[in-house]
């Protein structure tokens, strides 16, 4: 799987310190803050239901769904 930015709309769940459960509208997957990649307007700092893009890792995007 490719290392390439992958963006993806999506809305903030929850959020611990090290991770963000999000939901595209049809899966929810917790993403680790480490892997938010530059251009996102959802970041490491964003809240419980925010909405916006989030850019991950195309291979992290397929292995939590959000593909």
């Amino acid at each position: 799987m490719r290392n390439d930015p992958f963006p993806v709309d999506v809305r903030v769940l929850a959020a611990t310190g090290v991770a963000l459960l999000v939901t595209d509208g049809r899966t929810e997957a917790w993403i680790p803050k480490s892997q938010i990649r530059s251009g996102s307007s959802i970041g490491a700092s964003s809240e419980r239901g925010e909405e916006g893009t989030l850019v991950i890792p195309e291979w992290l995007a397929a292995a939590r769904g959000l593909s």
